[in-house]
This record gives C-alpha cells, structure tokens and sequence, in this order.
C-alpha cells in the first residue's frame, strides 16, 4: 500500500470519526468584522450544518468503529503504558518518601491519576452519578469524592484541562459588567474555549485515546449544553458518550445536569479554601497592620483590604503566580489548577457560582473594579505562563493561544480603568493594562495607555519596570515584550504624544 493511499485513508478515517462539524476560524473572522451575535448563532448550531442523515451516518459509523476497538482491546493484554500507568502511583509514594518526584510519562496516554487512574474515571464517574440523584448541598461522600476526583482529571489530563477551562468561563465577568451588556449570545472567547474543546476531544477519538477522559469530557460537554447551550449539541454529545468503552450505560438527564453542578461547585469551592488558607502562608500582622495576606504576594497588592473572601482567593490565586516555576516537576498540573480558578472567580463565589449583582453593589466599588483589572491581567500573564511550562515538559496546549489572548484584550477594554486613576489602585490600573496589551497588542488602547504614564510620572523605561516589579511580573517571560510596548507607545517623547 502506497504512503499516499495510507495518507488518504487516515483523512476518511478521522472525517468519518467527527461527531461535530465546526470551523473556529470562520467564528474568529466574523468577530472581527463586528457580528459576533450571528458568529455565536453559526456555533450554537454547528450541528445543523450537516443534514440529518449524514449525520446518524456519522454516529452509526463510530458506534460500530468503537465497538470494534473495544472488541480488540478486551482481547489485547495491557499496553506497557498502560501497566506504567498503573505504576505511577506506587512509584510516586516511592519518590515522595526519598524526596524527589519523579516525572509522569508524557504521551497519548495523560498522567495518571492517584486515586483512579485514567482507565477506570468515567466509570467512576458513572456510578456515582447514578441513582438516587443528589443535591448539590447535601453531607455526601460521593458527592465530595467526585468533586475531587473531577478537579483532579481536570489537572492532569489536557482533553479535560481543555473542557474544564471552557466550563470556568460559564458566568465569568471580565470587566464587572454583566454578559448582557456585552453580548447578545455567547461571548467570542466562550465560542474559542467551546471550539478548542471539541477539537481536542476530536483529536483524542483519532488517536485512539477515547477511553477514560475523553469520554468524560464528552460527557461535561453534553451537561454543559443541557444548561446553558441547545438541545441538539446535547443529544449529539450524549450519543458520543454512549458510544465510549467505558460507559456502562448512557448518563440520566439528571446526572448529566448534575455533572455540570458539581464542576461548577468544585471549581467555586476551590475558590472558596483559597480564601480560607492557614494563616501559615499568611505574612505576619506586625508588617503590615491588620490586614493578613499571602506571604509570595508581591507588594503592589497590599492595598486591598483583603476584608472579603473574594478579594483574598483572588490574591492567593496572584500569589501562585508568583512562586510559579515552570519547570518544576508538579508545574503543568499546578498551573492548570490555578488558570482554570483565576477564569473561574466571581466577586460573588463566597456565596454563589453565578454573578450575583446585590452581592457587589455591597462592595467599596473602587476596589471591586481594581480586582476585575487583577483578574483581567492573570487570565493573560496566566497563559503565558501556562505555555512556557507546557513547553518546559514537552507538553502541548492543543487551543491558538494567541488568539485567545488577543480576544480577551480587546473584551477587556471595558474595564473602567479610568476611574481608578487619582485612587490608591492607580498602579494596579497601569500595571494591568499595560500588561495586557504587551502580551496581546491593542492598539486602539496607546493613547490611554500614554495618558495613564504620564499621569504616573513615568519618564523612563527602568520607572515603569520597578512599577511592574512591584505587581505580577514574571521577567524572563514577559521583560522583552513589556519593553517592546514601551518603545512603541514612547518613542521619545511621552509628552508631545498625548497631546498631538
């Protein structure tokens, strides 16, 4: 058999495989000529694209490819990977009593986890979301046992990385406006996060790597679209979930709604023990008053009260940020959890996952609007950060996270940031607008940006650096391209600029 012809049949093969038809870059074009309403509509109905019968085409096709594979692995004995993942465990308990954490091996296969491995998650997951269903806030251990074992899938396993990252922007509030006011539909960087989901599910099914996580993703997906996107994306998502190896039976639609509570509920718990770390982490109150903050918080965030459990999850979040080494052992796992929380927090998660607009309008609103820009600029440092300890791993992100960045910057132009100008969260302002643009250039922002400098006092680039060094600043990640905007927004003169 030629290479060609092999060429040829893998392309059918991975065509025949795909349960979803949907283009992300026809969605990113139409954002940006302004018709984001329609971009969104064109997404939600994705399905629609591809008629009826070519699509039970589709599923009769995969659920008898799966059934096949399924037939082969019951007969095949365990893989090496598979026996190294059921390794991993003991050799990691091993390595902790000597000190020295082993790495996990990379591959098609993620990491394995410590409590179930890979093989065995949507098992698990399956049994306990079967009857009798249970309330979100009832005493219950399996209910606590699926919230941590999700929460840690979501860490160690990219595809689910990517569905977990797509499911903490459901009620995110970038600017502190409500999505109403943005959007029509779903906002342009939910549509990206959605479409990146789906193709590294896709990518997953392909590689014959749709056991475990993969269909556990599938299935956040399909709780997803019961809730908040349409019925037919659900059905198609639940019919792909059905024909994964490892389902015993097809999920309740009560189970499924559940699926999507709980990881919700995980991630706003997960805010909430950030709030209420032990004070051991804490910096001592004879430096700084009253007032107890996490002691790796660089000082340009001291001047929050720190009074509410929000404002305090939000800087242990920063914190992390700050003592973050990509290339330590725990780093992809570590980061994941940290991006997926930051994307994730609400000034309302003390008491809600939703917004929960009574629940602000109690905040000093100086403050609130300086935590949004804080928020703001860690989705952005985040994904830098993100990728520089991917890479440092040999590991791969699987979404274009430039573009991503880039729209999230341009949505971010709604932060009132000129309303903190004159206030103690002035730097913060600067440093988070700054930052934002030298990561994903807006231009439309350089006249704002030059008139907060020179309101600053900013003369030079070294006065600006200490500004930076102040706040959130990784420097070998993010000096060179700080000060690339410097020079651009500058170029000589700060003075003649704004006032041509």
């Amino acid at each position: 058999m030629s290479t060609g012809q092999t060429q040829r049949e893998t392309v059918a093969k991975s065509t025949q495989l795909t349960w979803v038809a949907y283009d992300p870059d026809k969605d990113v074009e139409r954002t940006a000529t302004n018709i984001a309403p329609q971009g969104s509509v064109s997404v939600r109905r994705h399905a629609a694209l591809v008629s009826a019968a070519a699509r039970k085409a589709t599923i009769a096709k995969n659920n008898s490819i799966m059934h096949q594979r399924q037939q082969r692995r019951r007969r095949k004995p365990p893989s090496s990977e598979q026996q190294e993942s059921n390794r991993v465990p003991k050799a990691r308990a091993k390595a902790a009593k000597a000190g020295v954490l082993g790495r996990s091996r990379i591959g098609l296969l993620e990491i394995a986890f410590d409590k179930v491995s890979s093989s065995d998650l949507a098992t698990y997951v399956s049994s306990l979301l079967r009857s009798p269903p249970i309330g979100l806030q009832q005493p219950s251990m399996s209910l606590k046992a699926i919230r941590t074992q999700l929460l840690d899938a979501f860490t160690n396993s990219s595809t689910l990385f990517q569905a977990a990252l797509f499911m903490s922007g459901t009620h995110s509030n970038t600017c502190g406006l409500p999505p109403s006011a943005l959007h029509a539909d779903m906002g342009t960087g939910m549509i990206l996060l959605r479409g990146a989901t789906m193709d590294a599910i896709q990518t997953a099914v392909v590689a014959e790597n749709g056991s475990g996580t993969t269909s556990v993703a599938i299935a956040l997906l399909a709780a997803w679209e019961r809730r908040y996107g349409d019925r037919q994306s659900y059905e198609i998502h639940v019919r792909a979930w059905q024909t994964m190896s490892l389902c015993p039976g097809a999920l309740e639609v009560n189970s499924i709604a559940t699926l999507a509570d709980l990881t919700l509920e995980g991630f706003r718990e997960g805010l909430n023990e950030r709030s209420t770390t032990t004070t051991s982490s804490l910096l001592p109150e004879s430096r700084i008053g009253a007032r107890r903050y996490p002691a790796s918080l660089p000082p340009g965030f001291m001047v929050f009260s720190a009074d509410r459990p929000e404002a305090m999850s939000l800087l242990h979040l920063v914190a992390q940020d700050a003592t973050h080494v990509p290339g330590a052992v725990d780093a992809p796992a570590r980061m994941r959890k940290v991006c997926v929380e930051n994307m994730a927090w609400g000034a309302s998660h003390s008491i809600s996952c939703e917004t929960m607009p009574a629940h602000e309008d109690s905040w000093d609103q100086a403050e609130l609007n300086a935590l949004y820009h804080v928020r703001a600029a860690c989705i952005s440092i985040n994904g830098v950060i993100l990728q520089a300890t991917l890479d440092a791993h040999g590991m791969e992100l699987g979404m274009d996270l430039a573009a991503g960045l880039a729209i999230h910057t341009e949505s971010c132009k709604h932060l009132r940031s000129e309303a903190l100008m004159g206030t103690k969260y002035q730097e913060v302002a600067i440093w988070a607008r700054f930052i934002m643009c030298a990561i994903s250039r807006e231009p439309s922002t350089d006249r704002l940006l030059r008139s907060f400098l020179q309101l600053q006092g900013v003369r030079s680039w070294n006065q600006l650096g200490l500004l930076l060094e102040r706040h959130l600043y990784p420097v070998p990640l993010l000096e060179m391209m700080s000060h690339k905007l410097y020079n651009q927004l500058n170029s000589g003169q700060i003075d003649q600029l704004v006032h041509r």
